[in-house]
């Protein structure tokens, strides 16, 4: 895991540095692109990385976005854990999301989201929660465990405000 922390952030100061000298003029985006990848990777800043998530949307970031989110998760951020288990699904499906595809993934690829996922549930993330239940439930890419699904689902139910119908709105569920 060592190697993997290096190799990423090794990635990410190389885009932010060969980004910085394009011969070109960089726009005033680019600045502010670069200036939030370099805010996450040097202070972890919070909102910059989730301003960069939002910016990242558009289809020339998208796969840029997998390391900061990776780096950000190693910095004990329960939403970058879960957003690595999301991005990690994105970069074997054409940058779309659905739990079901989580079974498609490489094995090594598939081990390495669930533990982003995992630890993201073990942080408090609701919306990691609700994943992680969904593929106990339902066998989807790991051996089926009902009581593991139930007992992630007692713990989401004790959540603040959770419902029950909170499983059925979060995004990719019910493709």
């Amino acid at each position: 895991m060592k190697n993997v922390k290096k190799i990423l952030i090794f990635s990410i100061l190389a885009t932010i540095s060969c980004n910085n000298e394009k011969e070109n003029p960089i726009s005033s985006s680019q600045l502010n692109i670069n200036g939030l990848k370099k805010e996450i990777v040097y202070d972890k800043n919070i909102e910059s990385y989730g301003v960069f998530l939002d910016i990242s949307s558009n289809d020339t970031l998208n796969y840029e976005s997998l390391p900061f989110s990776i780096l950000m998760a190693n910095e004990q951020n329960p939403k970058a854990s879960v957003m690595v288990f999301v991005q990690m699904i994105e970069v074997f499906n054409k940058k779309k999301f659905t739990i079901k595809k989580f079974s498609d993934l490489p094995e090594a690829n598939k081990d390495f989201a669930l533990y982003y996922l995992k630890k993201g549930a073990e942080m408090g993330s609701v919306s990691g929660q609700v994943y992680l239940e969904e593929i106990y439930r339902k066998g989807i890419g790991v051996e089926k465990n009902e009581m593991k699904a139930d007992s992630i689902l007692n713990v989401l139910r004790k959540q603040k405000g959770y419902k029950d119908e909170h499983r059925l709105t979060f995004p990719g569920m019910r493709e």
